[in-house]
């Protein structure tokens, strides 16, 4: 296995298709991380919106990524579409429920008092939610 990796590391095929894996790796992780960050402060900072999602967030959860392969490349083939869609899925999840965990644990009396002090939505989220739920 060495001497055909050695083989195979000095192709440029070799190189094209680790640069485009790295690629849609690197693509689908920023695009889920945002996406995560953003719907997981949105849906845990608005009760309605928290208890009308569960249901769908804890159905589609446990779907595993590995289980769409087949899916996905009958859908877009094997270029980077499918790639994109595998990686964000898998890792969308992760994001999203580690934020969602992280938007609950905002402690009441912080909340209180930026709602006291009459911030912003945007500023309470900047200076209250998002510090607590970084970690």
């Amino acid at each position: 296995m060495v001497s055909a990796l050695a083989q195979q590391a000095g192709t440029q095929t070799f190189w094209a298709a680790l640069g485009a894996t790295l690629t849609g790796w690197a693509i689908g992780l920023t695009i889920a991380l945002v996406a995560g960050v953003v719907l997981g402060i949105v849906i845990g900072s608005i009760p309605v919106v928290r208890a009308a999602t569960n249901s769908t967030i804890e159905f589609l959860r446990p779907i595993p990524s590995v289980a769409l392969i087949p899916l996905a490349v009958l859908l877009w083939g094997t270029d980077m579409k499918s790639t994109l869609v595998l990686v964000i899925y898998a890792t969308f999840w992760q994001v999203l429920l580690q934020v969602l965990y992280g938007v609950r644990d905002v402690d009441p009396v912080a909340r209180e008092t930026a709602r006291s002090h009459r911030f912003s939505p945007l500023t309470t989220v900047r200076t209250v939610t998002w510090p607590t739920a970084l970690p």
